[in-house]
């Protein structure tokens, strides 16, 4: 048990230290010397409030999202394997940030020609009723996620992210990244299809 407590020791003292929620561990800044489009000086005043309410409004939505709930599940992989994978969604619904720590095993990265991550394909698991609920009423599902009357049975789901300039798919929106949704055992057909 010593790997397991130390990993525990260690991922505790970086988030104390680090990005606890108990702390102030960022701030903003202006980097022009507080001059605007004109190059005339703005309201020092005015400048220090926006950034104020910009912070606390960071700081606001961290914590009523589970970012810090996340982030200590990131810490930990990252210190015992040497990297870790966090994602972040807009849950439109509640109106707030969703992070998700991604275990190594469901994730697959993908770089470019610096060798910087610029993709990923991970693995999704959901119940029946997550799955009619994050897909939509109207998307048809597999047949055998349709008759599945366990109601705590999970199913694979497969994610592909990456930048729209790396790929050739014709996914209408304005973002710069896409997002297509597979079932596991039936790639030919997708879930979903969205640039973000």
């Amino acid at each position: 048990s010593t790997m397991a407590t130390a990993s525990k020791t260690l991922a505790d003292g970086i988030e104390g230290y680090a990005f606890s929620n108990n702390m102030e561990w960022f701030d903003f800044e202006v980097v022009n010397g507080g001059k605007g489009e004109t190059g005339n000086d703005n309201d020092p005043r005015l400048i220090r409030s926006l950034l104020e309410k910009g912070r606390k409004g960071v700081y606001h939505a961290l914590a009523d999202a589970d970012f810090y709930d996340e982030a200590r599940s990131l810490t930990r992989s990252t210190c015992d394997m040497a990297t870790g994978v966090m994602t972040m969604s807009f849950d439109k619904r509640k109106s707030k940030c969703r992070y998700t720590t991604i275990h190594l095993k469901d994730v697959l990265p993908i770089c470019d020609e610096y060798k910087d991550v610029d993709s990923l394909i991970r693995l999704v698991y959901l119940t029946k009723k997550q799955a009619e609920a994050f897909f939509g009423e109207d998307t048809e599902m597999p047949q055998v996620i349709k008759d599945c009357a366990k109601p705590l049975e999970k199913f694979c789901f497969v994610n592909f992210v990456a930048p729209v300039v790396n790929w050739d798919f014709n996914i209408k929106g304005e973002g710069d990244y896409f997002s297509i949704w597979y079932y596991e055992k039936d790639t030919e057909k997708t879930l979903r299809e969205e640039r973000i």
